[in-house]
């Protein structure tokens, strides 16, 4: 007994000695000096004061709008996306490994997107029919050939799609229903992956308007095709100016306008809900990004511009905002746009939900941290 309490005598007052050292040894940790400390802090100020300028330059130039991506899913690309036409509905297409998906966004609650049908069949597509309680796609059947189907938006996930009878078969890119019922339907010799991987229309594709199943006007080398809010326009790309153009018919006047002069390809154009801007996604910059042209007198500015982030298929939704699918390193974000607000906003893992939330700016969160030090 007496050996053992030697022995925890022994064992402290070495530990003691360790751990107490030497008055004359100096300690082997580092410790910064209080000007040191200071002085690093302003030199970060001064670098992120340089980055915030940058920034506010390129925002009074090309009024960039606030972004919030609201979902995310690394295991589903999604690949197309429409709106209803009083902006409540979200429409997207996605494909997941083993199967297509088509989902339905609220836009005014910002409620998770609901599940409105789903095939081991590839989907590219959909769009609102005239009335926003029918959802078209084209659905590729055993012989290899395209069918215009629709589905209810109110019933379950598991029903049976109608085939549409004034459909055409085929490679059906994408059908766009006005409110007077007219489908402008764009088809083509097959349906491949561009090299985005979104799929897109190959060979002599066109475009053809219908109604009551009579084809009454043809345009050819068109495709993306979308109506205005009132159906009495359309918007389209089309290739007879050389490269891929945003051209406009009107149902009241003669001949196409066109509305674009790029140096890159354009795709997807969509009118604003007055009908009276587009948006669209271009490459003219080197890669995709979103643009809008305004009708009145064809000025066009750029939406956005962010370094590893391509944008395509923008829609715009009422109320300034715009949706649009970002894809990066081959994974696809649902973004949300906001217009005025000049700083460009950006979460990935965003919460579902259209609420755009205001954050500091990097230089005065920076001021609030080293505060806090």
């Amino acid at each position: 007994m007496k050996k053992n309490l030697f022995l925890v005598i022994g064992l402290t007052c070495l530990f003691s000695c360790q751990k107490g050292g030497s008055s004359s040894e100096k300690p082997q940790e580092q410790v910064i000096k209080p000007a040191d400390k200071k002085k690093k802090s302003e030199l970060k100020l001064t670098y992120l004061g340089e980055l915030e300028s940058q920034k506010n330059q390129l925002n009074d130039k090309n009024k960039f709008w606030t972004a919030k991506a609201i979902h995310t899913d690394f295991d589903e690309k999604i690949l197309d996306l429409d709106s209803s036409s009083d902006s409540k509905w979200l429409l997207y297409v996605t494909r997941g490994k083993d199967n297509s998906y088509i989902y339905a966004l609220d836009t005014e609650t910002g409620a998770m997107p609901r599940m409105l049908y789903k095939n081991v069949k590839p989907i590219s597509w959909a769009r609102f029919n005239e009335k926003n309680d029918q959802v078209l796609f084209a659905i590729c059947d055993e012989k290899g050939n395209y069918i215009l189907c629709s589905i209810d938006v109110n019933k379950a996930v598991f029903q049976i799609p109608e085939k549409i009878d004034s459909a055409i078969s085929g490679n059906i890119d994408v059908c766009s229903i006005s409110i007077n019922n007219i489908a402008a339907i764009t088809s083509g010799e097959a349906i491949i992956n561009d090299t985005n991987g979104f799929p897109a229309v190959k060979g002599s594709n066109s475009i053809e308007l219908k109604k009551d199943n009579v084809i009454f006007k043809t345009f050819k080398k068109a495709k993306n095709p979308s109506w205005s809010n009132n159906g009495r326009s359309l918007l389209f790309i089309t290739e007879m100016f050389g490269q891929p153009e945003i051209a406009k018919w009107d149902m009241d006047e003669p001949g196409i306008q066109r509305i674009s002069i790029s140096k890159g390809g354009n795709n997807n154009p969509r009118f604003s809900p007055n009908d009276e801007k587009i948006i669209y996604s271009s490459n003219e910059s080197g890669k995709f990004n979103i643009y809008f042209i305004d009708l009145n007198n064809l000025a066009k500015k750029r939406v956005t511009n962010m370094r590893d982030i391509e944008f395509f298929k923008p829609v715009w939704c009422g109320n300034g905002r715009i949706y649009a699918i970002g894809l990066k390193q081959k994974t696809s974000y649902l973004f949300q746009f906001k217009m005025d607000e000049k700083m460009m906003q950006v979460s990935i893992n965003g919460e579902p939900g259209p609420n755009l939330s205001k954050v500091s700016s990097p230089i005065e969160q920076a001021e609030i941290d080293i505060g806090k030090e």
